[in-house]
């Protein structure tokens, strides 16, 4: 008895369901999966995306995309136009902070005598005295 369980296959355990198949007006089965999703052409994306001022890294990978609708297009520049504004720090200020501090440096009376005699020398050079 052992051997006759062993050989009986996944097949006779399977439980078999019967399903209707409804007809549209055409007389088609309704089947959705059977139509490829239409997507926008590559010159309307193009169009669109040439109108942004998105660096062109990023005009060309989401060329690289499929959308089905101007909305859907609209939605992956927003997020692209978000990264860029993270990535670059957009909006937030810059170079506000505390400046670095040099160390003070101590001028001679000597000179600073000789950098302006070198300054008025240049002057005069100039103007030809």
């Amino acid at each position: 008895m052992k051997d006759e369980e062993e050989k009986t296959t996944p097949e006779a355990d399977t439980e078999v369901q019967e399903v209707d198949i409804e007809e549209s007006d055409t007389g088609e089965a309704e089947n959705d999966t059977d139509e490829a999703p239409q997507f926008l052409e590559s010159d309307v994306v193009g169009a669109v995306l040439a109108e942004t001022n998105l660096p062109v890294a990023f005009k060309v990978a989401l060329g690289k995309g499929d959308y089905v609708d101007e909305a859907a297009l609209q939605e992956a520049i927003d997020k692209s136009i978000a990264e860029v504004k993270r990535l670059t720090g957009s909006g937030q200020p810059q170079h506000l902070g505390e400046s670095e501090q040099s160390e003070p440096t101590q001028v001679t009376v000597e000179e600073a005598q000789k950098r302006h005699e070198e300054r008025v020398g240049a002057v005069f050079a100039e103007v030809g005295l």
